[in-house]
């Protein structure tokens, strides 16, 4: 029975081993064809991460191309920037400067104010006293018209005086008239005249005398 068996232990390790051999090409080929599907994924892999990095590249290309467009107004607005913050400093120098006037202006107008306000007040004396005044020369024109009113009647009561005097003086007149006709059938003539001629100029006098009186009191008022 060990005898049998032997010869076939060995015939079926003679055999195994061609069958081997025939299986290494099948082994080479598996593994080639992992290897060529590894390689196949490997390059899909790094193609798509490829394309991924060249959609990425592009990608920020174009935010470079909008970050340098917008570095570029950036730049145009700061320069705009720098222009409007030119022209502003020349404003507010311009805006110093007028109010450095404005206030010279004020305080002129603040001491001409002043001015003014002492000229009013000046003045507002000037008329209470000028009112014043007037009142005085009201009382004193008042004054001034009795005193006329009083002249005008007194001037009125020497008219009278003098009509009466004229009367008088037309009566000692006739008279003396009369006394001269009777003169000329008297022998003493010159005896009668004498006295009727003082009595003549008497009354001048006495009408003199009156007239200076009238004169006096009119110098008085």
């Amino acid at each position: 029975m060990s005898s049998s068996r032997k010869p076939l232990i060995r015939n079926s390790s003679h055999s195994d081993r061609p069958t081997a051999m025939r299986n290494w090409p099948l082994f080479v080929f598996l593994l080639c064809l992992v290897l060529t599907f590894y390689i196949f994924y490997v390059y899909q892999a790094q193609g798509a991460a490829l394309t991924q990095a060249t959609e990425e590249a592009r990608l920020l290309s174009t935010k470079i191309s909008l970050t340098n467009t917008k570095l570029v107004e950036s730049l145009a607005d700061l320069e705009t920037c720098n222009a409007s913050k030119n022209r502003l400093t020349t404003d507010l120098d311009d805006v110093t400067k007028k109010s450095e006037e404005c206030m010279t202006s004020l305080r002129s107008s603040k001491l001409r104010l002043d001015g003014l306000e002492k000229d009013t007040k000046t003045n507002a004396d000037n008329y209470t006293k000028m009112q014043e005044e007037l009142s005085t020369l009201k009382l004193k024109s008042e004054e001034l018209q009795r005193n006329n009113t009083a002249l005008t009647s007194l001037v009125a009561t020497q008219e009278q005086l003098i009509n009466q005097l004229n009367q008088t003086i037309g009566i000692i007149k006739f008279e003396k008239e009369e006394l001269r006709n009777a003169a000329n059938y008297q022998p003493a003539k010159t005896v009668n005249e004498k006295p009727a001629e003082r009595v003549v100029a008497e009354i001048p006098e006495n009408k003199n005398q009156k007239r200076k009186k009238t004169s006096d009191k009119n110098d008085d008022y």
